[in-house]
């Protein structure tokens, strides 16, 4: 993911918030990529400086004893490392409800899953390269690297791509017969109304099923039920970050600099909390997508001319893939390649003028662990009593 564009400020999901049913037309097999979002302070870095601030924990985590900060950490890899670990939980709940309910499931993470960092690159995330190659991390992490041309910037969706078509449980869905692979779907994630799809669909989507039980199950894990209890107040802290004098001083220079240079800029902080731009060009491009017909651009006398297992297999992994996104037109590249432009010039001007650093990342990291640790004196009996009973 965009390094900075996965930085909203304060983002807080719960389980409910889990995002994304992809579904395979015909075969019926649905994959969720969960996303369990993480209150962090701004962008951080991969690298630790020696007696500085950037630990592995904040007051609230070492207060309550937590393994991992389930605030996220202060890397990207940190995160990752969280996020990896409750994608596993999850598939391990799937699997357990499913066995009961006499069904095979293998619990299935695909490997190289990133969140927050970017494993294609390998240059410091306070690095001028960063803002240079990735901007903010909004328009170069919309849309994935083999769906757009090849001059722009996307995101690596291998992992997903091998979620899809490697996970074991796609084989063992497509053993069974049409009438019994609907009552596995059903058993793993509810009726199909309630993914909104069916004759009646739902206007909000939810996993039913196996996949809502082991929501439950990952939401009582102590980081994620954490997240979710103390959600307004871990959002109100990260609201006290952004008006602290010093930081609100140092945003002001930031923002002159950037205007002396002849770039707008309304609130750079607003752009940190994902309030930039560039977010209504992408939302009509995803908009276009999702409403392209999905039989675009097939050959058919081609696909007439091969075998029925092969037809099978073409249209099992072009559903499987389509779902992840469809290739953009010429028009929407050439729209997605002014806009990445646009927020790469800025951000790297950003960066120049004093932002996107590690000393800003340190300064908000230095006042969210001071909120912290007022937090903790008081609200310790508060959070003695979670503690106890998470």
């Amino acid at each position: 993911m965009g390094f900075f564009g996965a930085f909203r400020g304060a983002i807080v999901r719960t389980a409910s918030d889990l995002a994304g049913a992809s579904y395979c037309k015909g075969m019926k097999l649905f994959v969720w990529f969960i996303v369990l979002g993480f209150l962090v302070v701004a962008c951080g870095g991969s690298d630790g400086a020696s007696g500085s601030l950037l630990q592995d924990r904040g007051p609230i985590a070492e207060y309550l004893g937590f393994e991992n900060d389930p605030l996220g950490g202060v890397s990207p890899e940190s995160m990752d490392a969280q996020y990896q670990q409750e994608l596993r939980l999850h598939q391990e709940a799937v699997a357990a409800c499913m066995t009961r309910a006499g069904f095979e499931y293998v619990p299935f993470v695909a490997e190289g899953y990133s969140l927050f960092s970017r494993p294609d690159t390998d240059f410091d995330h306070f690095s001028r390269e960063w803002p240079e190659s990735f901007g903010f991390g909004y328009t170069t992490n919309a849309f994935a690297q083999d769906l757009i041309d090849p001059d722009l910037v996307g995101r690596d969706r291998s992992a997903e791509i091998v979620e899809i078509l490697d996970n074991p449980n796609r084989e063992i869905l497509l053993a069974l017969t049409e009438p019994e692979q609907d009552i596995y779907q059903e058993t793993l994630y509810g009726p199909e109304n309630v993914l909104g799809i069916g004759d009646e669909p739902l206007e909000n989507p939810q996993p039913g099923g196996c996949q809502a039980e082991a929501n439950e199950v990952l939401a009582s894990n102590s980081g994620l039920s954490f997240r979710v209890q103390f959600r307004d107040e871990l959002g109100e802290l990260m609201d006290q970050v952004a008006v602290d004098p010093r930081v609100v001083a140092r945003d002001a220079e930031v923002e002159s600099c950037v205007r002396s240079k002849g770039f707008e800029i309304e609130s750079y902080n607003a752009i940190r909390s994902g309030d930039h731009p560039w977010q209504d060009a992408i939302a009509e491009i995803r908009s276009a997508l999702e409403s392209r017909d999905p039989d675009e651009g097939l050959d058919f006398e081609e696909i007439e001319a091969m075998s029925q297992a092969e037809q099978d297999a073409f249209f099992a992994e072009r559903n499987a893939l389509f779902d992840l996104g469809p290739v953009l037109s010429a028009d929407q590249n050439e729209t997605l390649r002014k806009i990445q432009l646009e927020e790469i010039q800025l951000a790297t001007v950003v960066f120049d003028c004093g932002g996107l650093n590690r000393e800003e990342f340190e300064l908000r990291t230095k006042v969210h662990y001071e909120l912290q640790e007022r937090f903790v004196e008081e609200n310790s009996a508060k959070l003695d009593a979670f503690r106890n009973n998470p």
